[in-house]
């Protein structure tokens, strides 16, 4: 019996057609969001209780850091290269575009207060 290492495992589940560049984008792109809101606020246990600061106050060194880790650029890459791969699937552009819109104003109803625009 060989055991395979859990790397080794996801990429025989990953199926053959998923560019796993775009996967390791989206991983960094997420890893850049949670440090970037690290380094921009956190929370200081002070003698007078708990208090919101920036971690850049006390260490100025790390506000080029913080520029390096403006994601949003990247997410909409991601989010454009998905929805262009899903184009060839639909068979036309108006297929696309339906079921796109459909995908994105379902939830939209189903949260919106009263159920309709």
């Amino acid at each position: 019996m060989t055991t395979r290492s859990p790397t080794a495992r996801l990429a025989a589940a990953t199926p053959a057609g998923r560019d796993r560049s775009i996967d390791v984008l989206r991983a960094l792109a997420i890893a850049g969001v949670v440090l970037g809101h690290w380094l921009v606020t956190a929370f200081v246990v002070t003698g007078s209780g708990l208090r919101v600061a920036s971690p850049l106050t006390y260490l100025p060194g790390l506000t080029p850091v913080s520029w390096l880790l403006q994601t949003l650029a990247v997410f909409f890459f991601i989010g454009g290269f998905a929805a262009a791969c899903g184009l060839p699937r639909a068979g036309s552009y108006q297929g696309w575009l339906l079921a796109r819109m459909d995908r994105l104003f379902r939830p939209m109803l189903a949260l919106s207060p009263s159920g309709r625009w």
